[in-house]
Parts: C-alpha cells; structure tokens; sequence
C-alpha cells in the first residue's frame, strides 16, 4: 500500500522491510485475534518471529500448525512446515522426522 503511512495503516511487508518486527508481530497478532486458526497468518506470524530472534516461540507455532495440517489430512503442507522449524532448530532433527 503506497499511501498506507497517510491513513496510519501499516502492512506487514513494509514493517518486515523496515525491520520492526515486533511491529509486525504485533499487526499479525491482531489478524489472528479477528481470525483465530488462520493457518497461513500463523506461519507469517512464525517467520516474523523468528526473524526477531524468537525461534522458540515460532517453533512452538509453527508445531502447532503442522499439527492441523496433518490432522486436517495435508501431510505435504505439514512436511513443508516441519522442514522450516528443523530449518531453526536443528537440534529438533530427529523428533521431526
């Protein structure tokens, strides 16, 4: 949104560009209180968070999200989300796999 700074709207792009993170966080958390359980707001919410140095709290989301997918019967989407928090925690290898 060019003019989004005029209506003091903010997206989340432009705060990650910027890198205020927990501004983005922040927006994000909001979304997700308007739309509880949306699947793809949370793995945003989870890079954002990790970009911020809180990998610990994105693994934590990122878990429960591959958990839905999985249950929910999309195996590959969970496999997918399962590759990014090995991706920021390496140690947690073998319990991903």
């Amino acid at each position: 949104m060019v003019l989004a700074w005029l209506s003091g709207s903010e997206d989340v792009a432009s705060l990650v560009a910027k890198r205020s993170y927990g501004r983005a966080a922040k927006l994000l958390r909001a979304h997700l209180e308007r739309d509880p359980g949306n699947a793809a707001i949370e793995i945003q919410l989870a890079d954002v968070l990790s970009l911020d140095g809180h990998a610990p709290e994105a693994v934590a989301l990122l878990l429960r999200v591959a958990d839905g997918y999985a249950r929910g019967g999309f195996l590959a989407k969970a496999i997918a989300i399962l590759k990014k928090v090995q991706r920021l925690e390496p140690a947690r290898t073998a319990e991903v796999e």
